[in-house]
């Protein structure tokens, strides 16, 4: 606590300004002092961000360590009027899956201006049965495979079909690459998908894939279908982690380990883990998400969107600032205790974890290892919303790049026509409108804590401007937030990110629950202050700056081996089984 008994020169108080005519860009805050009023230059200020207590997730405090919420919704109410960065991110997660689910649907049978898959596919197929070539080619036993799961069956030899059979029975025979998992389990048509796309993955030899070749070379419009599937594919989640056919047909050569009718994509996580340990083990105690936090804290490690990136990178993007905030533009603002900053990354762990799921079909699983005053003015940090504002912004503009890609892949009308889909598919609001709403939450998050920072929009970007529904949008989402459904949605989930060959176990990211943090705000730098109305009569004033507490809703999140991949019914039902941190991960390690 501080104590001031001072002349304030920021501002004359000769004549002191009317309540209703504040300077412009001040903040105007009531006092405990009938008629008087505070105005705040936030300009010098400077706030200290901690984690004053550890609670017991996690640890064992007296006889029993504390549960795990399943739900954001089930932890003890919060101070209204506050949103952590981790209530965004929920909202994000589940509006990415249904986003998504829509935007599969739709791929799949055709939307807009997009060719649907399934009937490329069987197109496809029939092409290759007639051209010639082996049977039992690995790459048309693979196209037929996946064509039978989409549409009726294009007839084929008996040799042929025994390939086709005999390549589904070996694919569903491995869980870890058939297993759908995320929001595929919602529906049969999106398991489905989920099935094809990942058997479509199959890496094959020059020789292999000769005839699927030969069918994309005799049909220039089925090559152009093929190219458009490739890339909404690669915008949505990233580019490819292995070479595509496209790329064979403008003469890149196959190597060694083949090449894929759909490649899954590329990510920050998996290129790392790879150059780390791609051909040597995995030491005890490594851990992928710490590894990343180090590489982008160190400098060795950049999460910008590349040409190549889709999706998936500019959610990882957003995510930088939880790990390198000293780089950020409102560093200048902000000092974080150790004990903040180690959340932040614990932050981050999770909102990385969730946004892998969404795209778990898509990415690549690497294989790796003082006397009473006349009267007394009280000043607190106020806050609407944990100020990470490049964060918020970031996020914003993924969509922005989300909302390019589907026009130019669909079509503006077919995006307004088709609805974000809910779990069970129960369809929402249009996907044009929800990305619009979900890009205005973002940004008037990044806007209300840029404001309560005291920084210019433009302090954070310099093409940023104002934008007042944008704000408004996000004030009257977080006042009604406790009625959302989005928040209390349950989304403990498993997702892997490695198999390591050695150990023979799948590293996995599970988020286990929710768990609530104690934010406490200091002034490391106070504002400027300026006592305004008709009871101030003196330049002498006793002015008192507190802190504020804040609770943070924050997702319970670890990074594990396992020998079994669980969906999420599966790890819900474990997790409500075992209830504690570390019962749960002993669970999850025992499993077989």
């Amino acid at each position: 606590m501080r104590h001031f008994s001072l002349v304030l020169l920021s501002f004359s108080l000769a004549t002191p300004a009317r309540p209703q005519d504040p300077p412009p860009n001040l903040v105007r805050r009531s006092t405990s002092t009938p008629g008087v009023e505070v105005l705040l230059d936030l300009a010098p200020q400077r706030l200290h961000l901690d984690i004053p207590e550890e609670r017991g997730v996690g640890r064992v405090a007296g006889a029993a360590e504390e549960q795990i919420a399943p739900r954001r919704t089930e932890l003890p109410s919060t101070r209204q009027g506050f949103v952590s960065a981790a209530e965004l991110g929920l909202v994000a997660k589940r509006f990415d899956d249904g986003l998504l689910a829509a935007v599969e649907r739709a791929a799949d049978v055709g939307a807009g201006e997009f060719p649907g898959i399934s009937q490329t596919l069987t197109a496809w197929a029939a092409r290759s049965t007639e051209v010639s070539g082996g049977d039992r080619e690995a790459g048309y036993a693979i196209l037929l495979a996946a064509q039978a799961l989409g549409a009726k069956l294009v007839p084929a030899t008996p040799t042929a079909e025994a390939a086709r059979e005999a390549t589904w029975k070996s694919f569903l025979a491995d869980e870890a690459r058939s297993k759908p998992l995320g929001f595929y389990t919602w529906s049969g048509a999106l398991e489905r998908i989920f099935r094809r796309d990942r058997l479509l993955q199959e890496r094959c030899s020059a020789s292999e894939l000769e005839r699927v070749l030969s069918a994309l070379r005799g049909d220039a419009e089925l090559r152009a279908r093929y190219e458009r599937w490739l890339a909404l594919a690669g915008q949505m989640t990233n580019g490819f982690a292995a070479l595509d056919l496209a790329r064979v047909l403008a003469g890149e050569a196959i190597p060694r380990d083949g090449a894929a009718i759909l490649p899954p994509s590329r990510s920050f996580e998996g290129d790392l883990v790879k150059r780390l340990y791609g051909a040597s083990p995995i030491p005890p105690g490594f851990e992928l998400a710490q590894a990343l936090v180090d590489g982008v804290r160190g400098g060795t490690l950049s999460l910008a969107p590349r040409a190549s990136s889709g999706w998936y990178d500019h959610i990882a993007y957003s995510l930088e600032p939880l790990a390198a905030p000293e780089r950020m533009p409102e560093a200048a603002r902000l000092e974080l205790s150790e004990r903040y900053r180690a959340e932040l990354v614990g932050l981050l762990k999770g909102l990385l974890a969730l946004a892998r799921e969404t795209h778990v079909k898509q990415l690549e699983i690497p294989t790796v290892g003082s006397a009473m005053p006349r009267f007394q003015a009280i000043v607190r940090p106020e806050l609407r919303v944990e100020p990470l504002p490049t964060h918020y912004l970031r996020r914003a503009r993924a969509y922005e790049f989300l909302e390019r890609v589907l026009v130019n892949a669909f079509g503006a009308e077919a995006l307004a026509a088709r609805r974000v889909l809910r779990e069970g598919e129960v369809e929402g609001e249009s996907i044009a409108e929800a990305l619009a709403a979900q890009r205005r939450l973002f940004l008037g998050a990044a806007l209300c804590a840029s404001e309560d920072l005291g920084l210019a929009p433009r302090a954070l970007d310099a093409e940023l401007v104002d934008d007042p529904a944008a704000r408004a949008a996000f004030l009257e989402w977080s006042e009604r937030r406790q009625s959302d459904p989005e928040l209390g949605a349950d989304v403990r989930m498993m997702v892997p990110i490695f198999y390591d060959v050695e150990r023979r176990r799948t590293k996995v990211w599970v988020v286990l629950g929710w768990t609530r943090k104690p934010l406490l705000v200091t002034f490391a730098v106070p504002p400027h202050v300026r006592l305004v109305g008709e009871a101030v009569a003196s330049e002498e004033v006793d002015l008192e700056f507190r802190s504020s507490s804040y609770d943070l809703a924050y997702p319970v999140t670890a990074e594990v081996y396992v020998q079994r991949l669980l969906d999420r019914a599966e790890l819900r039902a474990l997790c409500d089984r075992e209830k504690t941190q570390q019962k749960i991960l002993q669970a999850l390690a025992s499993l077989r």
